[in-house]
């Protein structure tokens, strides 16, 4: 909704800004807060930093609503006395299988050792692993206990040091442990946390140049560009595959050359403690461990790259890889300066020409930690001198510092900043494509993706998965009144969200990748879901939330989240039409059901009708062209809308369509031939981020479900593969490599990739159109590039459902005979009566 005033209707109102409230909170990031205000009161904000006053501009009505709001806002932010901080909930994470769940007992109880820590353990990731529930009890954390953290490492020596980094809200402490024991930290020693006596306090975060308080921060420490401060160039290089390992190679650039200056082993996160405190604060503590290692292995990685520097451009540097073994993960060059100010020592690093984005760390100087008595905290000394230099204030009061970082924090999907697509004004050379990503699993994937540099990311359905248990959730058999899954509300689709974007590896990707996408039934809301699921409308803008979507997006007004993009300049562009296989779908076994829609039909046929694209990219969130597959498989299912769009796709003569699919949990090629073999229409399938049928999500059926699958690869015709073994079956992403110079059509080079970052299969297109002069005729008679005769077809899936079927029915057989040799032996080994023959003469 908009609001038009006339001049003479407005009215103006001065509100004060409490001297505890900061002004970067009222302002928000990029003016969101103000920018909020007038959608939704109809009233302009402004805020004048040096009176500390806000002005309200608009009708009466929504001068006083807004006045509340800002009202409220000043609440919420309180000062707080040391002591009157307490832990709340606790999230404890150790390595990638563990982690425990503690909340506050609610219940009344006369036992003191309850009364005095009432943290009661609600879950674990896994059951063997879990702590008794009465020896799980944990000392609560205060504010000030962030000063008693990890005694135990001091009586236990080490040569491998680990960093320990505590984050309060998004303002982030890293500390440097000098002693550590070399074993995976367990939940006892997390007990026993104590103090930070070895450690060495510093604040990093990765910044833009977006929010007022780090505009002026940069302001002042820029001065050292007058003075003629020399940077240091330095570049990082994350390498993959030499004797197994990952490596982290430091160089510094020296008469115009990259320098080898120190290598390490690629890091190792042992342990992660998130403590979540009152008013949104939290801290983490990480131990991470490197080694460094020799001069040889060193020399012998060294000999396997070739580093250039193109035009002196340190921020293009190219690293190449000599040696076939080895895989670069990925590497950057920054500028690097220390300027000291305010009794602190700022590194700034800056990661691109423009010094649009760096990464900033500070740290307290020598002489003034030597001026800390062993009351002070010093990382909250720090905090204060950071928030001091960023604000031109004193802020006493580390929730104050978390509403700083994080105004909204609750039921709101965090925003991860990412450049968008409509920015891409260059050739596209590279795209990368994904699907089914449970939030809850670990992630291994995107380091690997990352260092492909692709310039576009797009996600194909089930980027989250919001109806089903999470990982380390007990999973109840689905017998009725039970359910397997359920349908996700606004609030749980925000907090599965939030979940993948916390991810480091994850956010750091978007943070310099363009997103586009669609959804599948998880991410929608419900397995298998359509147009009659109960939240399909906040569903759709959590989503488009979730891909930084533009809140003035017409996505956001239509009915479904299709939509396209042309991306290129002159005969090198790529239109990427998206479409929604969820929000207008009937449901299966409709007659004459719709997938689309007829609104969303009309909308493909003039996106297909009218581009002019080199390369027309349909991504959608199932499968499309398999019609063997039935109740897998849409060409199964829905086979007149199968129909529908291959007469599209023909009648269009859109040049170099490719198809993009996802939901099926492995990779696959299929196709269908048409036309008498003229044409012949490939979609390729990208399924299986975080797990696969070969790593199935429930581990007690993980060598069921791959011995299953393996099975059906066997015997089953597969009949719209080009070949037999045109799939994957374990973790997998997608890639799109552009060749613009070939000759006599550019062709596009479409790839999955295993977890081991080998292309698993390939396929490639030309961008050139379909030739059909009877398209809905040569529609209906497309077919698989295997056919073989109905019998054939029926005889094999006679087997593999027979076989299969024969092997559950033994389950039950085999359980019978077991309970009868117990129930025999048992019976043989009881004493019985003893039968007295007399002879019989």
């Amino acid at each position: 909704m908009s609001f038009h005033h006339t001049r003479s209707s407005n009215r103006s109102k001065s509100l004060s800004i409490p001297e505890h409230v900061p002004v970067g909170v009222v302002i928000g990031k990029g003016g969101s807060n103000c920018k909020a205000i007038r959608a939704n009161h109809g009233v302009f904000c402004k805020v004048d930093a040096a009176d500390r006053k806000v002005t309200l501009t608009g009708p009466m009505t929504g001068i006083k609503s807004a006045e509340d709001e800002l009202a409220n806002l000043f609440s919420s932010i309180v000062i707080t006395k040391p002591g009157e901080e307490r832990v709340f909930d606790i999230v404890v994470r150790d390595g990638p299988t563990r982690w425990w769940s503690f909340e506050k007992d609610k219940e009344s109880t006369s036992d003191k050792q309850i009364q005095e820590y009432p943290y009661r353990l609600q879950q674990s990731g896994r059951a063997v692993e879990t702590p008794s529930l009465s020896k799980s009890w944990i000392k609560e954390f205060r504010q000030e206990d962030t000063t008693r953290v990890m005694s135990y490492l001091l009586d236990k020596p080490s040569e491998l040091p680990p960093k320990i980094k505590v984050a309060f809200g998004k303002l982030c402490f890293k500390l440097k442990s000098i002693r550590c024991e070399n074993s995976t930290i367990a939940w006892p020693e997390l007990q026993n946390l104590q103090n930070f006596n070895d450690f060495t306090t510093r604040w990093s975060n990765f910044c833009r140049r977006s929010s007022p308080s780090i505009v002026a921060l940069m302001d002042d420490l820029e001065e050292w560009m007058e003075k003629g401060v020399e940077p240091q160039k330095s570049l990082s290089v994350h390498l993959a595959g030499y004797e197994g390992k990952s490596y982290d190679l430091k160089y510094h650039l020296v008469d115009g050359q990259w320098e080898l200056h120190n290598a390490y082993s690629r890091r190792y996160v042992r342990g992660t403690y998130d403590v979540i405190l009152d008013n949104d604060t939290s801290f983490r503590v990480r131990a991470v461990t490197r080694e460094k290692i020799s001069k040889n292995v060193s020399a012998d990685i060294q000999r396997c790259l070739a580093i250039s520097i193109p035009d002196d451009d340190i921020f293009h540097t190219e690293v190449a890889l000599i040696q076939p073994d080895m895989h670069i993960k990925s590497f950057d060059a920054k500028l690097k300066v220390h300027v000291e100010t305010n009794g602190l020592r700022f590194s700034i690093s800056y990661l691109d020409q423009r010094h649009e984005e760096f990464r900033l760390e500070c740290r307290l100087l020598t002489e003034e930690k030597a001026k800390l008595s062993t009351k002070d905290n010093e990382a909250h000394v720090l905090l204060e001198k950071v928030l001091q230099s960023m604000l031109g204030k004193t802020v006493v009061s580390i929730a104050a510092a978390a509403a700083i970082s994080s105004l909204c924090v609750g039921a709101e999907l965090s925003v991860v900043e990412s450049p968008r697509v409509q920015d891409l004004n260059q050739t596209l050379q590279r795209v990368a494509f994904g699907s089914c990503n449970d939030q809850s699993f670990p992630q291994p994937m995107w380091s690997n993706i990352a260092a492909h540099n692709p310039e576009l990311w797009i996600w194909m359905g089930d980027n989250i998965y919001a109806d089903v248990k999470e990982l380390g959730e007990p999973r109840p058999v689905p017998i009725p009144p039970r359910k397997m899954f359920v349908e996700a509300t606004r609030e749980e689709l925000i907090r599965r969200y939030n979940k993948l974007l916390a991810n480091d590896d994850y956010a750091a990707f978007v943070n310099r990748t363009p997103i586009i996408g669609i959804w599948d039934d998880h991410d929608y809301g419900i397995n298998d879901g359509g147009k009659y699921y109960s939240y399909r409308e906040d569903s759709q803008q959590v989503f488009l939330d979730f891909i930084n979507e533009p809140k003035d997006s017409p996505r956001r007004k239509q009915e479904g989240i299709y939509t396209s993009y042309t991306v290129g300049t002159g005969d090198r562009t790529i239109k990427f039409i998206l479409v929604d296989n969820r929000y207008h779908r009937d449901d299966y076994g409709t007659k004459d059901g719709n997938l689309l829609g007829e609104a969303q039909w009309k909308w493909l046929e003039n996106e297909l009708m009218t581009s002019s694209a080199a390369f027309n990219v349909i991504v959608s969130g199932i499968q499309i062209l398999p019609g063997d597959r039935y109740p897998v498989a849409e060409g199964g299912r829905s086979p007149s809308q199968r129909e529908r769009l291959l007469k599209l796709i023909l009648a269009s003569h859109a040049k170099g369509v490719i198809l993009l699919s996802g939901d099926v949990h492995f990779s696959e090629i299929n196709q269908v031939v048409c036309s008498n073999g003229t044409n012949t229409i490939t979609e390729i399938t990208s399924s299986g981020m975080t797990h696969s049928w070969m790593e199935f999500h429930v581990p007690s059926m993980k060598y069921i479900m791959a011995l299953l699958f393996t099975y059906a690869n066997l015997v089953m015709p597969w009949e719209f593969r080009p070949t037999q073994k045109s799939f994957y079956g374990h973790l997998n992403w997608g890639s799109i490599d552009f060749d613009w110079e070939n000759k006599p059509y550019p062709v596009a080079v479409v790839k999955t990739r295993g977890a081991d970052d080998q292309v698993k299969l390939q396929y490639e297109f030309e961008s050139k159109p379909y030739d059909s002069d009877s398209p809905e005729q040569d529609a209906a008679e497309c077919r698989a590039p295997r056919l073989i005769p109905r019998w054939q077809r029926l005889f094999w899936h006679g087997l593999f459902v027979g076989v299969v079927g024969v092997f559950l029915l033994l389950i039950p057989v085999n359980a019978l005979v077991l309970l009868w040799l117990v129930w025999y032996f048992i019976k043989k080994a009881l004493p019985g009566k003893k039968s007295i023959h007399k002879k019989t003469e």
